[in-house]
């Protein structure tokens, strides 16, 4: 981050610990920990995440404004600051948190879960947080709710920079222990499973203990997309046409370049072929030239679609 160094981790503290000149003392309690260097080795800060019965810290990240955010697991309760989150008692629970580039804490979150771990994190340049991990039973994410399928389910969720839940994905008998995104928000992870396990329409099983998936799905971005179905059929209309009629072109083919037309006659015969240009939904064509009794076919790198009945 910049010239500044960040290091992340956990502590069991029976005694004091020193980091560089900064001494950590409460005896007997975990905590999460993140630690500011400067560049030549200083401590500049250090913050902690305090529990009585037992927490991990599974990785950090940082977005491009120098915000940190941290993720993993704790039980019972765990204090950042003034913030004090809870747990059902022997159940992990998935904390979150944000700290900005002065150490100073922004928000902390948490599930609600049967049980559930924070494994891995990653931002993009828009200041979106992804985490991937594991969870069990019923989990709200923000306002999300999702209901694992086996005891162990991989989760996926997105949050935005104030901390509201974009969504959430879960995927059956595995767990995600890995996540980065591209330039244009793509987002990549990995699975690891053993038995079966699915991801969309597609259904795998392991060749041995355990197997690794790497999978790459579009960005969690909060915003639903209106369902669409394409219009996958050429339509003619006037249908029938007394020579003029418009064309609409199935919505596969819009976004080609070029289309090839061919009209045949009641026997089959080809007796006119087109090339029209791609780029409009729909075009006009006149056939009062042509005999009565004509079809049309439309095909885009010589595949057929449909026919249309003409006159």
């Amino acid at each position: 981050m910049d010239s500044d160094i960040i290091i992340g981790g956990c502590t069991a503290v029976d005694d004091s610990i020193v980091v560089d000149t900064i001494i950590i003392s409460h005896k007997g309690f975990f905590s999460s920990l993140i630690c500011c260097f400067d560049s030549a080795g200083t401590a500049k800060w250090i913050r902690e995440g305090i529990s009585k019965i037992t927490e991990s810290v599974s990785d950090i990240a940082h977005d491009k404004h120098g915000n940190i955010y941290q993720t993993g697991y704790f039980k019972n309760s765990i204090i950042f600051g003034t913030d004090t989150l809870t747990s059902q008692l022997n159940h992990h629970e998935l904390f979150f948190v944000k700290y900005n580039r002065q150490g100073k804490l922004q928000w902390v979150r948490k599930t609600e879960s049967g049980h559930a771990e924070g494994l891995d994190i990653s931002t993009n340049k828009i200041g979106n947080v992804s985490i991937v991990g594991i969870f069990g039973g019923l989990a709200h994410f923000g306002d999300f709710q999702v209901q694992s399928i086996s005891d162990d389910d991989m989760f996926l969720t997105s949050y935005d920079s104030l901390g509201v839940c974009l969504g959430v994905y879960n995927y059956g008998h595995g767990y995600g222990t890995g996540i980065c995104e591209d330039k244009v928000g793509n987002l990549y992870f990995t699975l690891l499973f053993n038995t079966a396990t699915s991801l969309g329409s597609k259904s795998f099983t392991s060749y041995g203990s355990t197997d690794i998936i790497v999978a790459k799905c579009s960005a969690i971005t909060g915003v639903e997309e209106p369902e669409t179905t394409a219009q996958k059929q050429l339509v003619i209309y006037d249908n029938p046409t007394t020579g003029k009629c418009t064309i609409i072109i199935p919505g596969e083919f819009v976004s080609g370049k070029k289309f090839t037309l061919q009209i045949f006659d009641a026997l089959g015969r080809l007796v006119q072929q087109e090339t029209v240009a791609g780029g409009g939904g729909a075009i006009s064509l006149d056939l009062r030239s042509r005999p009565q009794g004509c079809t049309m076919r439309s095909s885009a790198t010589g595949r057929r679609v449909m026919e249309e009945k003409l006159f």
